[in-house]
């Protein structure tokens, strides 16, 4: 009888569960084609639009790239004194202005690696002094005819640009230089939110790694990923590919060969059909409904003990600080940093731990330790229990910023006379997975601690 009684349940409930999910189906299948459909007819049109917004500045930099009398006075620049280049350039871009009606074009040299503008030298290109320069150096040693770099200015969003930037080379083929012509990023962010306004959609342009590179929202620019359309190897071939994301959303992409960027515009279901929605609501409610009458009809007959797994702690008891577990569930430990807020990546260890944990309390060594790292850092990273006395620390800052840091923890933690440590700093590369990154600091901090200890290596 009981054991009939809970098949019988069983068997209920499983029905009930199948007709939920065939309906489920049905209904997002026809709102996903709907969807799809209205979507595709509507993003030819709504490509062409920043298309065509791209095309003014990218001919421009074309046109001007290909100046005969540009290419000359590169080439005679090292003929002429800072001042005399300064003017003639200051001339050219005036006259570029004058002739195109386009107030933002630019001109990098190779040879003196002056950066020139239409009010003359805007500054001396050094992507050791200033990291905002290093596009400029990785373009020089490409083959790519054309690129494109977004500027973000923190203090006035008016100063942000989408710059396009084709090379300068003479008739046989020598690189003299760059020209970059620039629209206010503000523009294009505007344009990107009428669009998505008005057909319900989301748009993004993208590097081939899903760093959003445009956005309707500034603070989404250089800060965040959609990597769902980069699963399959062959992703450089979609031209206005469809690509299914869940059952709520889907996406169009489209690459840009000429920027190698990707046009991203993605498709939510409908909020006005809110039905398909009330329907899954109701849906599960039944399935809860049959999954609480059948663990009913089982405890009338025996006793279910349930075992439950609890989650590792994510906070040292010592320290009170986040361990690898935290670490592991924030990103992964071989995945990648899906975020740029993190910019270098520290390990260090307590130097001769064993001995000073033989003669000292260890445990009041690692507190004091934890204590000195954690008040220096506050809030510019997260500090983490690693291990034993390894610990991990996430820097919000350059690795200048982050250098200068690890000296003076090292410094104050010889003050203390207590123990000294041991620093390995990187620089986070989102290129490489979390692994390499760590891997990379660890083994700086090695090479410190063969030096000597008490001391901090860098990249």
């Amino acid at each position: 009888m009981r054991k009939s009684v809970t098949m019988a349940a069983s068997i209920i409930m499983s029905i009930m569960v199948a007709c939920i999910c065939l309906a489920y189906y049905i209904i997002t299948f026809n709102i996903t084609i709907h969807e799809k459909d209205s979507h595709i007819s509507a993003v030819n049109n709504i490509y062409n639009i920043f298309e065509n917004e791209f095309e003014t500045p990218l001919t421009v930099a074309n046109t001007i790239a290909s100046d005969f009398f540009l290419q000359q006075i590169l080439k005679e620049e090292n003929l002429r004194s800072k001042e005399q280049n300064e003017e003639i350039f200051k001339n050219y871009l005036n006259s570029i202005r004058n002739e195109f009606h386009y107030n933002s074009v630019d001109i990098i040299s190779h040879s003196s690696h002056y950066y020139y503008s239409q009010d003359g030298i805007l500054k001396h290109v050094d992507p050791n002094t200033d990291p905002s320069d290093t596009w400029i150096t990785s373009f020089e040693g490409s083959n790519i005819p054309y690129t494109a770099s977004v500027y973000i200015d923190p203090n006035n969003k008016d100063l942000s640009t989408v710059y396009f930037n084709k090379r300068i080379t003479d008739e046989n083929g020598t690189f003299l230089g760059i020209t970059s012509t620039g629209i206010p990023l503000q523009r294009i962010i505007n344009l990107i939110r009428e669009i998505e306004n008005k057909h319900k959609i989301k748009i993004n342009f993208t590097d081939d790694t899903g760093l959003v590179l445009l956005d309707s929202f500034e603070e989404n620019i250089v800060n965040t990923t959609v990597t769902s359309i980069f699963s399959t190897p062959d992703y450089s071939s979609y031209n206005f590919d469809y690509i299914k994301n869940n059952n709520l959303s889907f996406s169009i992409v489209h690459y840009i060969e000429k920027l190698n960027w990707f046009f991203v515009s993605t498709s939510y279901v409908n909020s006005k059909k809110i039905s398909y929605l009330s329907f899954y609501l109701i849906a599960l409610l039944c399935l809860v409904v049959s999954i609480y009458v059948l663990f009913t009809i089982r405890k009338c007959w025996h006793k279910v003990k349930f075992s439950y797994v609890e989650k590792p702690a994510e906070l040292d008891k010592l320290t009170g600080l986040p361990n690898r577990n935290f670490f592991k569930d924030m990103f992964g430990e071989r995945g990648i940093f899906n975020t740029t807020r993190y910019k270098s990546l520290a390990v260090f260890d307590i130097d001769s731990f064993k001995e000073a944990n033989d003669t000292m309390n260890g445990d009041l060594a690692l507190i004091s330790v934890v204590k000195i790292v954690t008040d220096l850092v506050k809030d510019k990273g997260m500090v983490l229990r690693w291990g034993g006395d390894e610990f991990l620390i996430l820097f919000e800052l350059s690795m200048e910023d982050a250098s200068r840091l690890c000296h003076e923890f090292c410094k104050q933690v010889e003050n203390e006379n207590l123990v000294t440590v041991s620093i390995g700093l990187t620089e986070i590369r989102l290129s490489d997975t979390i692994k390499t990154n760590y891997y990379r600091a660890a083994q700086h901090c090695y090479f410190a601690k063969e030096m000597g200890g008490n001391g901090v290596k860098r990249d």
